[in-house]
């Protein structure tokens, strides 16, 4: 009796340690069902004994295995369609974590690709520097002597500042007695300016164009994902160099060379040849329009 004892005790100390281990080892929704279905069967075998089914007839048995396996069907169907709903929320999380690794990893990409194209253009500009500074100071040159040279009303004693006295330049060629405004027509433009006076202005629009051209050069081929950042170097290079209000002057002063131009042919300004070249110039202007 003792040892009976001894092995009771044992065997239900063994199926504790199992059945704390298997309840660690899996999830609640596999080890509460099967505790469930072990005290169903347990309950069974209760009744069975007590009721005495086993010297039943077969259908009276089998009628009450039928029920008794009905129950634990019906349990374990919605156990796995519990676990089958997990798992698609598994599969769910586990792809929207691969998008958003992917969605970094392409952020990455971009990021480093954008400071290539960067670095490119940083290297670039800063062999292109020399040349603007050569393209602004024949600028700075040809606008200081023009108000030193012209009578422009600016003030003899005034400081030289280029994106301030290229004003002077704009309104030398005016009419005294005309409409002020920006882009005057070729009737305001008076016809007793000087010929060096244009080929000053030229050589001012000329060399903003120079400049212009070599700079906007790296945007023309530029990815519009990194166009923005390549135009915002682009814009604190010309604001480092101080030529960045060339961008807001050049139209204005392009518009005032052609219609100089026109003014020189129609009011015959300068020499033949040279207003044989320039109406040649403004023709081939047209044809183009």
């Amino acid at each position: 009796m003792d040892k009976l004892k001894k092995f009771g005790k044992y065997l239900l100390r063994y199926i504790t340690v199992m059945l704390k281990k298997f309840h660690k080892k899996n999830p609640k929704l596999i080890t509460y069902p099967s505790y469930i279905s072990f005290v169903v069967v347990l309950i069974f075998i209760i009744t069975a004994n007590e009721k005495n089914i086993m010297s039943k007839n077969m259908n009276e048995i089998g009628d009450s295995l039928a029920g008794f396996a009905g129950v634990l069907a019906f349990l374990w169907i919605i156990v796995t369609a519990l676990l089958q709903n997990r798992d698609l929320k598994l599969q769910y999380s586990e792809i929207k974590s691969m998008k958003k690794a992917n969605e970094s990893q392409a952020r990455s990409l971009k990021s480093a690709e954008i400071f290539k194209v960067l670095e490119y253009v940083d290297h670039k500009i800063e062999k292109l520097t020399p040349y603007i500074e050569e393209c602004r100071e024949r600028i700075n040159m040809e606008i200081e002597s023009f108000v030193s040279n012209y009578d422009t009303g600016r003030h003899p004693n005034a400081t030289f500042q280029p994106h301030k006295d290229i004003m002077e330049i704009w309104g030398y060629f005016r009419k005294k007695d005309v409409k002020n405004e920006l882009l005057y027509p070729l009737d305001s433009v008076r016809d007793d300016f000087d010929y060096e006076a244009y080929l000053k202005l030229e050589t001012i629009v000329r060399n903003m164009r120079y400049i212009h051209t070599a700079i906007t050069a790296f945007t023309k081929n530029a990815d519009a994902e990194v166009k923005n950042e390549v135009i915002d170097t682009i814009t604190s290079t010309e604001q480092m160099l101080m030529i960045d209000w060339y961008r807001e002057w050049r139209p204005l002063l392009e518009h005032l060379e052609s219609i100089v131009k026109q003014a020189i042919v129609q009011y015959e300004i300068g020499n033949v040849m040279a207003r044989t070249v320039i109406e040649y110039s403004l023709k081939s202007e047209a044809d183009k329009c």
